[in-house]
């Protein structure tokens, strides 16, 4: 974003951001994807300790959060990629 607003907007900065946009939705796709397998751990080996398997699937909530946070983040920054 340095380059970006100090480069005056380049087609090169601009193409970088981008770049790095689509790098960050990817790792947030790879996130969710781990988190589904988690979840899907969590649930079929915490029979006997159910508590605990809901408190492990509310961290991984919370994790997911974060990942979409940062994609969200990500993304607010495509409309000036577009000027």
């Amino acid at each position: 974003m340095r380059d970006l607003s100090i480069g005056g907007e380049t087609k090169a900065a601009k193409a970088k951001v981008a770049e790095l946009i689509k790098k960050v939705n990817l790792k947030e796709h790879e996130a969710d994807e781990v988190e589904a397998k988690a979840a899907a751990y969590v649930f079929s080996t915490g029979d006997d300790h159910a508590l605990a398997a809901m408190h492990m699937y509310r961290v991984l909530q919370r994790m997911d959060d974060v990942a979409n946070a940062c994609e969200k983040a990500a993304n607010a920054f495509l409309p000036s990629l577009s000027r």
